[in-house]
C-alpha cells in the first residue's frame, strides 16, 4: 500500500513538470493534459480531452509524417 502511495505522489510531482504532458488511451483518446500543455498550445484541458491527440498536427506536414 505504501508502494502505490509512492507512486501516486511520484506521477502527481511528474504532472507539475514545465514541459507538457498528454495522457491517452489505446483509441487514442486523450484523458488528460498538464498545465504546461494548456500553457504551451493556447489549449484547454476540456478543449481536448475526449479527443484525438493528431488534432494537435501541424498541417505544414504530410499525414504521412505521423
Amino acid at each position: 500500500m505504501a508502494d502505490v502511495a509512492a507512486d501516486l505522489r511520484i506521477s502527481a510531482i511528474a504532472f507539475e513538470t514545465n514541459e507538457a504532458i498528454v495522457i491517452t488511451d489505446c483509441y487514442p483518446k486523450i484523458l488528460r493534459v498538464n498545465q504546461a500543455f494548456q500553457d504551451i498550445t493556447g489549449y484547454t484541458a476540456d478543449e481536448v480531452i475526449g479527443r484525438n491527440p493528431s488534432m494537435l498536427r501541424a498541417e505544414k506536414k504530410p499525414k504521412a509524417f505521423y
